[in-house]
């Protein structure tokens, strides 16, 4: 991996002493960004009972175009991204755009991850509607007098002497006492 680095536009001994301190804390950032993204994803597939396969989505043209990439490939044959990353543009700018190119990616992941977690919510509610167990289970939906026989009810509109009363039972434990 080879990046012409005659290229870059370079200023004096001051601002490259700068620039050191400044990208230092960049790659710092960069850095345990990437890992933190890493070691979401694995725990996200052992999570999933999958097999990590990381590849990365690589923009292929301005245009929106991308392809995907595994990570080897993508160090064996990284090449600078003239179009993206100007380098007639000054370091401190190139390490801006590095820098908010980062954030974006972060922004982007936390989004994804908010809406799984949405999801996950929402499907977890709705299996405690659907659990078999009446303990949880909302039962205004399934049992009222309008779907079930008027003679397996007592009739108790207006009466202070009389109440209906829904006893559950497991089909398991009515065999057991049968039994």
């Amino acid at each position: 991996m080879q990046v012409d680095k005659s290229q870059f536009k370079v200023g004096s001994l001051d601002s490259l002493m700068e620039l050191m301190d400044i990208f230092s804390k960049i790659d710092t950032l960069v850095e345990s960004s990437c890992r933190k993204n890493e070691k979401m994803y694995f725990e996200m597939c052992k999570e999933l009972k999958k097999n990590p396969n990381l590849v990365l989505e690589v923009s292929t043209s301005r245009r929106g175009g991308s392809k995907k990439v595994s990570v080897e490939e993508y160090i064996q044959g990284f090449k600078w991204d003239s179009g993206r990353f100007q380098v007639d543009k000054s370091l401190k700018v190139l390490g801006a755009k590095i820098q908010g190119a980062q954030r974006a990616s972060d922004e982007r992941l936390k989004k994804l991850l908010d809406e799984q977690n949405d999801i996950k919510n929402h499907l977890n509610s709705l299996m405690k509607k659907e659990s078999p167990s009446f303990l949880v289970k909302d039962l205004g939906d399934v049992i009222y007098e309008s779907q079930i026989s008027k003679t397996l009810f007592v009739n108790t509109h207006g009466s202070s002497m009389l109440t209906s009363v829904l006893v559950a039972v497991n089909k398991n434990k009515i065999e057991q006492f049968r039994g």
